[in-house]
């Protein structure tokens, strides 16, 4: 008998071994990977969208604040802040005369006089003229000065001479920590 030609295989189909599971786990990873970039940039984005939106809130209100103030005034407080200032760098840098003259009451000998007092120009330095009873009363005087350390940082004498009378002439120049000259 002739064969009926037939679409049905007649033998037992060739089992095909299925692919591995290994590439399926790398595929499944770089999804994972791709939706959590995903995820990560769609949060960025929403991110950055509320803070230009608090941005531009903050502008319109800090412009709306602005509108409030006075012009004027505000420039008018920049003055007043400003001549603060110089006050403030003038107190400073004053002078206190006061304090040089009580710290010379208090170290003058009574066998010493002082007169023509002088500031030199920085104002630390006072030149004075003087008059001694004796050369060991100005010796006296010229070493209780030296012994002010923290008021007087040097001494200079000059003119020493004699007058008829028996009292000895001199110059002397003192020059001042700052600190005792400053005003308070």
């Amino acid at each position: 008998m002739a064969e009926i030609p037939s679409f049905i295989p007649k033998s037992s189909p060739v089992h095909i071994p299925a692919p591995r599971e290994g590439i399926g786990i790398l595929l499944f990873l770089g999804i994972v990977l791709m939706v959590l970039a995903l995820v990560l940039f769609g949060g960025v984005y929403f991110y950055k969208t509320i803070i230009e939106g608090q941005i531009k809130d903050g502008n319109k209100t800090l412009s709306e604040l602005e509108k409030k103030f006075n012009k004027e005034q505000i420039l008018e407080f920049a003055k007043v802040a400003k001549s603060i200032e110089a006050s403030k760098g003038l107190l400073q840098s004053h002078i206190s005369v006061s304090q040089v003259f009580k710290f010379l009451e208090g170290k003058t000998l009574p066998e010493v006089r002082f007169s023509n007092f002088g500031f030199k120009t920085k104002g630390e330095d006072l030149l004075m003229a003087g008059e001694a009873e004796s050369y060991t009363d100005l010796a006296l005087q010229i070493a209780l000065l030296q012994q002010q350390k923290g008021v007087i940082k040097s001494i200079g004498l000059s003119g020493i001479s004699l007058k008829e009378a028996g009292n000895v002439n001199f110059s002397i120049s003192l020059n001042f920590e700052p600190s005792v000259l400053t005003y308070r």
